[in-house]
């Protein structure tokens, strides 16, 4: 099932892109996986054009109402935990010296962590993480330095990012770059989407901005339309 969320701020040449392009692109079926596509939503520290979360509703399906109470401080703990493996009071106390009694607190009546052994560590993550892909867009009607760098960023949540650009034959350097720095380049004209360059596909969860969207996702899908208190 496919839901957008959202629409371009600004009218204008870029904005139409963005739209048809997502009037175009075939739906996810099949897969039963849940497709949430939200565009210019604002993240942290970045509004990319399109971000398209691939999901599935079977592993959100049993998740806890506490998980809506999250804040977005309390992803960086889960984040830090699925690098680390599991950590003390102590050991956390390091990264969160403020609040880290109510963030543990949270985290577990959300059901994401348990403590075993005076540590804590995270549920399986098959449990507690339901997207499988993440895939970024920035759309300008040619590439770009900047249009790129503004990708180069998005890898640092998603699994896959792009440009789109309406040049079927952008700049040769621009192509060599993308490549070298992974991103891939989707050339839309005419209602025909042509791949230039294939995105590197990353594992999932990047970072806790991952994490965040597979709660924002969910979210979306209940009606409940606001991203993790700061």
């Amino acid at each position: 099932m496919r839901q957008i969320y959202g629409n371009p701020v600004r009218n204008g040449p870029e904005s139409r892109l963005v739209l048809d392009f997502l009037s175009n692109i075939v739906a996810i079926e099949g897969t039963g996986l849940s497709e949430s596509i939200f565009i210019e939503y604002r993240l942290e520290n970045s509004i990319p054009d399109v971000i398209i979360v691939h999901w599935d509703p079977k592993i959100a399906e049993n998740w806890s109402s506490q998980r809506r109470l999250l804040r977005a401080v309390d992803y960086r703990l889960v984040h830090l935990l699925f690098i680390e493996g599991s950590l003390t009071a102590e050991q956390l106390d390091r990264f969160f010296p403020i609040n880290l009694p109510r963030m543990l607190k949270r985290l577990y009546s959300a059901g994401l962590i348990v403590e075993e052994n005076r540590a804590w560590r995270l549920k399986p993550l098959e449990e507690i993480f339901a997207v499988k892909r993440i895939l970024t867009v920035e759309a300008k009607l040619s590439s770009s330095t900047r249009v790129l760098e503004q990708a180069l960023l998005n890898t640092l949540f998603s699994s896959e990012s792009y440009v789109l650009t309406q040049s079927a034959s952008p700049m040769s350097k621009s192509i060599r770059v993308a490549h070298e720095r992974g991103v891939g380049v989707w050339s839309y004209s005419d209602g025909r989407l042509s791949a230039l360059v294939a995105a590197r596909e990353l594992p999932l969860p990047q970072s806790h901005v991952s994490w965040m969207l597979n709660d924002i996702a969910w979210h979306y899908a209940q009606g409940i339309k606001d991203g993790p208190r700061s």
